[in-house]
């Protein structure tokens, strides 16, 4: 048994990296380390310790990766946004590739036909288009910044190094206008022309994907790496290249990307989706955008989704799934492992193991599917987080 205590300091060989700590074995103990990568041997204090694992914190490194780098954001130590500055982009990537194949085999017991290469962001910094900033006390002065690791404390911040030069100017300036006072949070949005839009208020403004101008919100979730998303598009695109004459349904649908763009061949589009800002934009984004027959839906998907499957077609039916970072509703999945009209089911997801979770359903022993690939995404260079999309094809 080990006698491992919170507080006490440990020497320990680090083999492996997930979402942010270095992983190592001490004791019989799983150790994860924040701050520490791969190959390297660290001190480390505990922070806490638990029956089958502790949580620990670098002090010093004695025998460091040849991957380690300086992180170029002062912030870095305290600040709870970006976990891997301190590593070289190529192993950010390839660590995070392996994150996604670990994910499915150990909670979906699963693995794809294939898999492919993690896609690589253009840039690693300076290309996030929207940030949300935290106001809090700094002593007898009220400060804007970022919350820290424990999701209480803020770290005041003048830079944020992964986000649009736009928003940093704002950040400087347009945040200690008077009438964001008493304002606890704040999300700042850059469009297209690099106008800043706070959601203050609610305003609509354009954003450009593959070159085509989409009505956003700055109350509504916009994908806040647009290189990134083109390259999801395309794959998306790609995967459905060979089908005619289908139909399309975009579900959690935003303000459109997917179902419009991917949806050009398709002889109709159906959208769910039921934020209401969301909503305002994605009917204008269609209004303006969709040249063929589609139809809104505002509702619960799990409500929507099988009336319409019920209606007869010929035909493929393509369905993308973008659900918020919780994943799919049990009970939608489990309707959807039991559908027999969709032929292609994407699913993209920015949490690995609810999609591991939920291609289990779908492809479990209940469902209709298997996984013909998968493509990761780095849409959030720095951070842990990662997304990835999903293609399931009728066995």
């Amino acid at each position: 048994m080990s006698t491992i205590q919170a507080g006490e300091e440990i020497e320990v060989s680090i083999d492996s990296l997930t979402m942010g700590d270095g992983v190592g074995r001490l004791e019989g103990q799983v150790c994860f380390v924040k701050g520490a990568l791969p190959g390297e041997t660290v001190k480390a204090k505990v922070v806490s310790a638990q029956k089958r694992f502790v949580r620990a914190e670098v002090v010093s490194v004695l025998k460091p990766s040849p991957h380690r780098e300086a992180p170029p954001c002062p912030y870095v130590p305290e600040c709870g946004g970006c976990q891997y500055q301190h590593l070289a982009y190529a192993e950010e990537l390839r660590w995070k590739e392996e994150h996604i194949k670990e994910t499915l085999r150990r909670i979906g017991k699963i693995q794809p036909e294939h898999f492919e290469p993690i896609a690589a962001s253009p840039e690693m910094y300076g290309y996030r288009n929207s940030i949300t900033l935290a106001q809090g006390s700094l002593g007898d002065k009220r400060a804007w910044g970022f919350y820290a690791e424990d999701n209480v404390s803020i770290i005041p911040i003048e830079r944020c190094l992964i986000a649009r030069e736009e928003l940093n100017t704002f950040l400087q300036t347009g945040v200690h206008n008077e009438k964001f006072r008493n304002f606890t949070s704040l999300t700042l949005k850059a469009d297209k022309d690099g106008k800043v839009a706070d959601d203050g208020e609610e305003k609509f403004f354009k954003m450009r994907v593959l070159g085509v101008d989409f009505e956003a919100s700055s109350r509504a979730f916009f994908q806040v790496n647009i290189p990134v998303a083109e390259k999801m598009i395309e794959k998306v695109r790609a995967w459905i290249s060979p089908l005619e004459l289908f139909e399309l349904f975009d579900v959690y649908a935003g303000t459109g990307l997917f179902g419009i763009l991917c949806g050009e061949k398709a002889k109709a589009v159906y959208a769910l989706e039921s934020h209401i800002t969301s909503v305002k934009a994605l009917r204008q984004n269609y209004k303006e955008l969709r040249k063929g027959f589609y139809q809104i839906l505002s509702g619960p998907a799990e409500k929507e989704l099988v009336p319409l499957f019920e209606k007869n077609s010929k035909g493929p039916r393509v369905l993308i799934l973008d659900p918020p970072r919780d994943g799919l509703d049990k009970n939608l999945a489990e309707i959807l492992a039991k559908n027999t009209t969709i032929t292609h089911l994407i699913y993209i997801s920015c949490e690995a193991s609810h999609l591991a979770r939920d291609v289990q359903i779908l492809c479990g022993e209940n469902g209709r599917y298997q996984l013909a690939s998968v493509a990761p995404f780095d849409m959030f260079p720095r951070t842990k987080h990662i997304e990835a999309m999903a293609l399931l094809t009728v066995r």
